[in-house]
C-alpha cells in the first residue's frame, strides 16, 4: 500500500487554513435573549417581584410573566413560603 503525500505536496486550498469566522457579540444576543436573561436573573436572585417584573416586561399577568420565567406555581410558593418565614423569625 501506498503513503499518502505529506502536506507539502496537497494542492494550495487544502494546505491553507481558513481564517475563523468570527460573529460580533450583538448578533449572537438578540433583544430578546437580553430581555429574557434579565427577567430571570431578577426572579431567580429575588431582587425584584413578580408583579415588579411584570411592569418591566409589559406581560399582560403574571401566569404570561411565570410562563416567560419558566416558572410553576409550585416555585412560587416556596418561595412566598420562605419569605413569610424569614419575616415572622424576624419579627419573634
Amino acid at each position: 500500500m501506498r503513503a499518502s503525500p505529506g502536506p507539502s505536496r496537497w494542492p494550495q486550498a487544502i494546505r491553507r487554513t481558513p481564517k475563523p469566522i468570527r460573529t460580533p457579540f450583538n448578533e449572537l444576543v438578540t433583544l430578546h435573549t437580553a430581555r429574557r436573561t434579565f427577567a430571570t436573573n431578577m426572579w431567580e436572585l429575588q431582587v425584584l417581584s413578580a408583579g415588579e417584573l411584570r411592569s418591566l416586561t409589559g406581560h399582560e399577568s403574571e401566569q404570561a410573566l411565570l410562563l416567560y420565567l419558566n416558572v410553576d406555581r409550585e416555585q412560587v410558593a416556596q418561595r412566598a413560603g420562605a419569605k413569610l418565614r424569614e419575616a415572622l423569625r424576624q419579627r419573634a
